[in-house]
C-alpha cells in the first residue's frame, strides 16, 4: 500500500512529495480519526498563491482517499471538514529532505 503526502505550495515547479512510512501512516490514521470525532465545520479554502496546506493520498483502508490539510482543518473530499490541529506540523516532520530546510523555517510559521 502506498501513502504520500504533497506540500502544496509552489505555483509552476513541482510541488515537494514523499512517501510516508507505516509507523507514519498509523500515526497519521489516528490524527484523523480523533478529528473525525469531532465536529464538522465548513472547508477553509486558501489565498491562492503560496502555502496551501498539505494533500495526502492513499490506498491504505485506515485513511481517506485524499485529504487536503491546511489552518488545522483536515478536509475529505469538497463538504467533509474537522479541526486537526498539529496534523500540518507532523506531515512537515514526516517529509525528511523533500522540503529543503530553508523552506521548512519559513513554513513554520504557517502551519498550525
Amino acid at each position: 500500500m502506498s501513502t504520500t503526502a504533497t506540500l502544496d505550495i509552489f505555483s509552476g515547479r513541482p510541488n515537494p512529495v514523499w512517501e510516508l512510512t507505516e509507523p507514519q501512516i498509523a500515526a497519521l490514521a489516528a490524527q484523523f480519526s480523533a478529528a473525525a470525532a469531532s465536529p464538522a465545520i465548513p472547508p477553509l479554502e486558501s489565498d491562492g498563491l503560496g502555502y496551501r496546506g498539505f494533500v495526502v493520498a492513499s490506498d491504505d483502508p485506515r485513511l481517506p482517499q485524499s485529504v487536503r490539510v491546511y489552518r488545522g482543518v483536515a478536509t475529505i473530499g469538497r463538504a467533509q471538514s474537522h479541526w486537526a490541529r498539529g496534523v500540518e506540523r507532523f506531515l512537515m516532520e514526516t517529509a525528511g529532505d523533500a522540503i529543503p530546510h530553508e523552506l521548512r523555517d519559513a513554513l513554520r510559521e504557517e502551519v498550525l
